[in-house]
C-alpha cells in the first residue's frame, strides 16, 4: 500500500472546480467564486461529488464541472 504523504504526492488527484458560464472558479470556502486560482477551491473527485450533492439536496444551483489543479495558459 502506498502511503500520500505530501501535497506533492496529492496533485494527481486534486481538481478545482470551474463555472464555464462565468470563467470563474469555485472559491476556496465553497461559497462564491474567484478570478484566480490563489483561493480557489481544490479537492478530489469524490470532494467535488459531495459538493454538489449537497447543493442539489439544497436545491441552490451547481454550475461547476471538473478542472485540472494546475492552470494552463496560453502565450499570446
Amino acid at each position: 500500500m502506498q502511503v500520500i504523504s505530501t501535497p506533492r504526492d496529492l496533485r494527481p488527484y486534486l481538481r478545482r472546480l470551474y463555472n464555464p458560464l462565468t470563467g470563474q472558479y469555485l472559491h476556496l470556502s465553497g461559497r462564491g467564486e474567484t478570478s484566480g486560482t490563489a483561493h480557489a477551491w481544490a479537492g478530489t473527485r469524490e470532494q467535488a461529488q459531495t459538493l454538489r450533492a449537497r447543493a442539489r439536496a439544497a436545491k441552490e444551483p451547481f454550475p461547476f464541472r471538473l478542472a485540472p489543479l494546475i492552470e494552463e495558459r496560453a502565450e499570446t
